[in-house]
């Protein structure tokens, strides 16, 4: 961020990069539909603007108001329909300069409402927000005008003044409205607010209100609701002026109040400046009293000296060492006497963790040695601390680990009895305890289908291999869908279902998804999401034991949109684990359409999805957005699946993404730390989406990720990577011993990019999936990127050692299949197909013997499979030659056939194990030939190939 002359900053681009105005400067803007964050410095206020967000104002750093996505939200009049909202249209943003003020303007314009908004700031810390708007589209139609949210810690207790219904009020603001009581605020056009840390003055040109409605969710809210006639031109407008807050109070003048509503280093700190009026005032005793989440009392206590000429900085601390919400006063009290005079309100700060810890796996059942990750914030980064952690069987480990990182701490599993085991562990600095907390890590025999979430990726473990999963939503029963798209990639599939399934359909799409190797998320929030009754918990009961040892399942999927449905969290998290303690070896989901409310559900997931559908009416970049909110929230303790957008054309979306749209959504999913997608949605032949070419990116999309798997997976550590291009969006991961970049454009317009990896490479980049290479000189790279575009680039450091080589003399094409010209297929080589259209077959990046891919083969029936047909090689009569290829199967026991017509009349057949194996036979050529080799996996199940070779003796 660079400052700038007089005081604001514009931002393009959701990474928050800022570019400086010239004063004088009419109009500026960014791109096609101008700046998409824009950032005003005032005096002492910071205004910060966001497209589809809204308005956020800060004083002295702590937040005054909130942003309100929906400020616009047209309506019918009984509420049983809501026509639109301001969160869905990004609008067209300009910055201008009036005199001493600064102007932004953002203009909509969607069917049926158009409406501008105007934010006019300074000069001072004083802004105006003005708009109008007019509807032309519904005979019913009102309009909910919501400028913003008044923060609970700012106004929750101070005093206040108001004009409401032609009279003066006065009182204290009540955190939450008494329907009781008069409302002192409804239909005020005037209002001042009167806390410790400043004075807010607030002028309307309609009668407004300070809380939501009384029969919605209460607390604090700040605009209007009005009947909105059919092509009625209206508008609206409300200045808000802030000042410094002085407390003068029984011989004390107190100001500059720091009192915190969030804590983020362990400490509970308090601050203000005081200054004498009067002898009684001149030594007092200053007391921080708190309360902690466990209800443990803390105070820390000083004495200062006041001076009546100049004001003395006060400062108390404590330390927080428990996440959560910690009640606190501030008391100042004369001395000798110790009379009070003064005491702030019972104040509330949120202390975040300064120590996370979460286990290594969600489930631990074949492995000897495990981990807890215990992560260390960024306030402490440079310090080495010693963990001490303690299970409820007794087991104690101790290790050091490092602030501002994720630590891992080994756990020997042989000490652990199966079940669930409490952990407490503590953060010390010396004897001093900095931090507390608490994790289960839970272990269990070994199961068949049995799926981990791997917590230092977030990514998942399937049949003991690192999954990233990519699906879709559908209709039920699918039919041959599970068969038509695993073969073209995908790996996971949701289809929808209501609580009267058949039994029979159901048990017959679970076995094909199992054959053709596709993972079911699997639906139960008919029955989950219902009230709590002795039917609900039988039937959620039935349902899990039935298909909880069904090889196909991945993951309960618990409940769709309850932020949206207003389902309360405990009926939820009760759901949860009654579905945990029946089976712990699956993960359980659910998805949410309105990010900020997510949080609240945490207990009852341990997957959380999120479906931002932007098209036509925002930005990609919601989907950026949207998954750094959620992974924030849980402080990327928990996997994050991405579902975007891929219908359109009815409802509130006039029309589906384009296929580079849906590119670019995907991949900001990936860049800002997705560890799953799963589309919405896919209803063949001609469904959602409509669009074939679209459908086909989701395909291409699918592959690549198949590819990227194990990068995006890796936990190795990786340089950070930036760019000055504000659209687009940049993250590294290493892996193998290369540094992988990935690139998104997230503007319609191409663009060049330069890209810094801070790392000193140079030499070349292979740019993954373009077949092509560009050159980096210190770490720094050049590419034009397209519109909606994506790059992948790779920089090899240092090349992997190899368990083996090539045999110098081999005649196969790509014989350890790397070379892949078309993501996930490999080269040189033909198909024949077998008689199950579920069969298939991929270039592996998740498991080789040599180089950093294999080919995978999947069969869904017994001789149903693919035989693989490699480029022919040139045989001589009469010379002997060796065939061989390394090979492991999922289960053991799979029969494959490998074979050289020319040498031999019929393929052999070798019977697979589960470790990798050389399979070989020889023959003599009988006569001169130009002839194929020959691979088939004849069993049902899954195999890995590699190092096909074909060596003269």
């Amino acid at each position: 961020m660079c400052a700038i002359t007089p005081g604001f900053v514009l931002a393009v681009g959701a990474l928050g990069l800022m570019m400086a105005i010239p004063a004088g400067a009419e109009q500026i803007r960014g791109g096609e539909r101008g700046p998409e964050r824009v950032e005003l410095k005032l005096d002492r206020c910071r205004l910060v603007w966001r497209a589809q967000q809204g308005l956020d104002v800060e004083r002295d750093g702590m937040r005054v108001f909130s942003a309100y996505p929906q400020e616009f939200t047209l309506h019918t009049r009984d509420w049983k329909k809501a026509h639109f909202d301001s969160s869905r249209d990004r609008g067209r943003a300009r910055l201008a300069r009036r005199g001493a003020a600064h102007v932004l303007t953002i203009e909509h314009a969607v069917p049926g409402f158009r409406w501008t908004e105007r934010i006019v700031a300074g000069p001072g810390d004083r802004f105006r927000f003005e708009c109008e708007y007019v509807q032309d589209a519904w005979d019913d139609a009102a309009l909910q005008l919501g400028f913003s949210r008044p923060t609970e810690h700012w106004f929750a207790g101070a005093a206040f003044e108001s004009d409401a219904a032609a009279q003066r009020a006065d009182g204290i603001i009540p955190l939450s409205f008494d329907p009781a009581q008069p409302h002192p605020f409804t239909g005020a056009s005037d209002i001042t607010i009167s806390s410790l840390f400043g004075r807010v003055e607030i002028a309307a040109s309609k009668p407004i209100t300070l809380y939501d409605y009384d029969n919605r969710w209460g607390h604090f809210w700040l605009g209007l609701d009005e009947d909105l006639p059919k092509g009625e031109e209206r508008s609206f407008a409300i200045e808000v002026r802030l000042s410094p807050a002085v407390v003068a109070q029984s011989g004390l003048r107190l100001s500059a109040f720091h009192l915190p509503a969030e804590v983020g280093d362990g400490r509970l700190a308090a601050s203000f400046a005081a200054r004498a009026e009067s002898a009684a005032a001149e030594r007092v005793s200053v007391t921080l009293s708190a309360t902690s989440p466990r209800g443990e009392r803390l105070e820390a206590t000083t004495n200062v000296r006041l001076h009546r000429d100049r004001d003395t900085p006060v400062a108390l601390s404590l330390p927080a060492v428990t996440p959560g919400a910690y009640a606190y006063r501030v008391i100042v009290s004369a001395r000798p006497g110790r009379a009070e005079l003064f005491a702030t309100k019972e104040l509330t700060a949120q202390v975040l963790p300064v120590m996370t810890l979460l286990p290594g796996r969600s489930i631990y059942t074949s492995e000897e040695t495990g981990c807890l990750l215990v992560g260390v914030s960024d306030g402490l980064a440079g310090e080495t601390l010693r963990f001490i952690a303690s299970a409820d069987n007794g087991l104690r480990i101790e290790a050091d680990v490092r602030g501002g990182a994720r630590n891992r701490v080994e756990v020997n599993l042989a000490r652990l009895p199966n079940g669930v085991n409490q952990f407490t562990g503590e953060l010390r600095r010396g004897e001093e305890v900095v931090a507390i907390a608490e994790t289960v890590l839970r272990t269990g025999p070994p199961k068949a289908n049995e799926v981990g979430i791997d917590y230092e990726n977030r990514g998942l473990i399937v049949d003991g291999l690192p999954w990233f999963p990519f699906g879709f939503y559908c209709i039920f029963p699918p039919g041959e869908l599970p068969a038509a798209e695993a073969p073209q990639g995908f790996n996971m599939i949701a289809a929808y279902q209501n609580a009267a399934r058949d039994p029979a359909q159901v048990r017959a799409y679970l076995d094909r998804c199992a054959e053709v190797g596709m993972k079911v998320h699997y639906d139960i929030r008919a029955i989950a999401q219902a009230e709590p009754s002795p039917e609900k918990w039988e039937a959620l009961r039935r349902e899990v034991e039935a298909y909880r040892d069904h090889p196909a399942l991945l993951a309960w999927y618990l409940c769709d949109e309850p932020d949206g449905q207003g389902i309360p969290p405990e009926r939820l998290i009760e759901a949860y684990n009654f579905v945990k303690e029946l089976d712990p070896y699956h993960p359980i989901t659910m998805v949410f359409c309105i990010p900020a409310r997510a949080p609240e559900y945490v207990s009852g997931m341990d997957i959380m999805m999120a479906d931002p559908y932007p098209i036509p009416h925002g930005s990609v970049t919601v989907v950026a957005e949207w998954a750094d909110q959620l992974n924030r929230a849980v402080g990327y303790g928990m996997p994050l699946w991405i579902v975007p957008q891929a219908f359109g054309g009815g409802e509130g979306w006039r029309r589906e993404p384009t296929a580079r749209e849906e590119r670019a959504m995907t991949y900001l999913a990936l860049v800002h730390g997705a560890t799953g997608i799963q589309y919405f949605i896919r209803r063949p032949p001609i469904g959602n989406p409509i669009s074939p070419s679209l459908w086909s990116e989701c395909r291409r999309l699918a592959l690549e990720a198949q590819e990227l798997t194990p990068v995006l997976l890796s936990t190795e550590p990786a340089p950070a990577v930036t760019t000055e291009v504000e659209s687009v969006h940049v993250a590294a991961w290493r892996w193998r011993g290369s540094v992988y970049v990935i690139a998104v454009n997230a503007a319609v317009e191409p663009v060049t990019a330069a890209l810094a990896i801070e790392e000193d490479l140079s030499g070349e980049a292979e740019v993954l999936f373009e077949g092509r290479r560009v050159a980096v000189t210190d770490g720094g790279l050049h590419d034009m990127i397209d519109g909606f575009g994506t790059r992948v680039y790779r920089v090899e450091v240092e090349a992997p050692a190899e368990a083996i080589a090539v045999a110098p003399g081999n005649l196969t094409v790509n014989p350890s299949f790397e070379d892949s010209a078309n993501v996930g297929t490999p080269d040189g080589c033909y198909v024949t197909v077998g008689s199950d259209p579920g069969a298939s077959l991929f270039v592996d990046s998740r498991v080789a013997y040599h180089g950093a891919h294999s080919l995978r083969l999947r069969t869904p029936t017994e001789g149903g499979g693919v035989t693989v047909v490699p480029f022919p090689v040139v045989l001589e009569s009469g010379r002997e030659y060796v065939v061989s290829v390394w090979a492991k199967a999922q289960t053991a026991g799979l029969r494959f056939a490998l074979g050289l017509r020319g040498i031999a009349a019929e393929p052999q057949t070798f019977e697979l194990g589960t470790e990798w194996a050389r399979y070989e036979f020889a023959g003599v050529a009988e006569n001169d030939a130009r002839t194929p080799p020959t691979l088939e996996l004849i069993s049902p199940g899954t195999a890995w190939f590699d190092v096909l070779e074909v060596v003269p003796q």
